[in-house]
């Protein structure tokens, strides 16, 4: 299943030139991946983050458990590119933008973009673990822009594709 493509004009793909907010995201979500897939060889630096932008410990534990339902219940791949890689990939891309939506109250194109990855049950506590993400770093003033596609782009592409986010 492809996500449709995001514009370079509106979503950047280098990591450089994402903002503080986008690279928590990210940096969390690529150590975290990194240490699943290698603990032995990885600390969960992925914490760190979390603590240095003045963050809960419950955020860093809502972002493990997100991770944690990505990992148990994923219907395809979702690829996080390695903690030093320039470019930022569409997966990456596609969940900064499901947090930027949660943190604008529009839950419908977070959860399709989520629906895309997730059976249904994952899916329920994804999206829950998302908006608690979202919440605190909003809270903290980690606001994340609103790029890419809007929600009618990705509404549209979802409700044409008959049976997209219907995976179990």
């Amino acid at each position: 299943m492809q996500l449709p493509p995001l514009t370079g004009q509106e979503f950047p793909d280098r990591v450089s030139q994402l903002r503080t907010a986008d690279l928590l995201v990210l940096a969390a979500s690529r150590f975290w991946v990194a240490h699943y897939l290698d603990p032995r060889g990885t600390s969960e630096r992925w914490r760190e983050g979390f603590r240095v932008a003045g963050l809960e410990q419950s955020t860093a534990e809502a972002f493990d458990a997100l991770f944690s339902a990505f990992a148990g219940g994923a219907t395809r791949a979702i690829c996080f590119h390695c903690p030093a890689s320039p470019r930022l990939g569409d997966d990456e891309a596609m969940l900064i933008q499901a947090i930027a939506h949660l943190q604008r109250g529009r839950e419908t194109p977070a959860r399709l973009i989520l629906e895309a990855w997730l059976a249904p049950a994952a899916l329920r506590l994804a999206l829950a673990h998302a908006q608690d993400i979202a919440s605190a770093m909003a809270d903290v003033g980690l606001r994340l822009p609103q790029r890419g596609l809007d929600s009618s782009t990705l509404a549209d592409f979802f409700t044409s594709n008959h049976g997209l986010g219907l995976v179990h």
